[in-house]
């Protein structure tokens, strides 16, 4: 997909990043040299950036993948064009932003993801949803679910459990043949 805000999906994909944490996220956040990049603020509602995510759990460091980090810096080049372009650029160092800078509103980040799920021809799904297929995704390769909750930010694994649990394969197998073994 070739869409200036390309890199944010991936981030929403990859990373299990909420949306308020991706709208929120300022290129002071992210080290390249580490391929790490850190909540510690999000976007809420009429623009405004606060310090803080959603739980104190939600503030964190999360490693990136080779390609994520890979796109993050085309996004960031991509940026620097548009700014260079732009009359009027209000520079707040927000990683994903209006083409003028400015943060973007929660009401026009809804139509911006009604229109690119129209589109594209996607089936209507919540963007929070692309969270859910970052935990979906890895806990069916049998990544631990404490990894899990520590990516998306879950205040305790039992959030992550309790909403997740179902999708890790063969937990039910595992148990009866556990106890078999005794």
């Amino acid at each position: 997909m070739n869409h200036r805000q390309h890199a944010l999906f991936v981030l929403a994909i990859y990373c299990g990043i909420r949306r308020g944490e991706l709208l929120g996220l300022k290129w002071s956040d992210i080290d390249f040299d580490n391929n790490r990049l850190g909540i510690r603020q999000i976007l809420a509602f009429k623009s405004k950036i606060k310090d803080g995510a959603k739980t104190k759990t939600s503030n964190r460091s999360i490693k990136m993948s080779p390609f994520v980090a890979s796109e993050l810096k085309k996004h960031k080049e991509q940026q620097e064009e548009e700014k260079m372009k732009a009359d009027e650029y209000f520079d707040k160092n927000l990683v994903f932003c209006q083409e003028n800078g400015l943060p973007v509103s929660w009401g026009n980040f809804h139509k911006f993801w009604v229109r690119i799920l129209e589109k594209t021809k996607v089936r209507a799904i919540r963007f929070h949803d692309l969270r859910h297929t970052c935990a979906s995704l890895l806990l069916s390769a049998e990544v631990h679910p404490k990894k899990v909750q520590e990516l998306l930010g879950h205040a305790s694994i039992k959030v992550t459990l309790d909403t997740y649990s179902h999708l890790i394969p063969n937990m039910q197998e595992e148990v009866a043949s556990k106890m078999d073994s005794y």
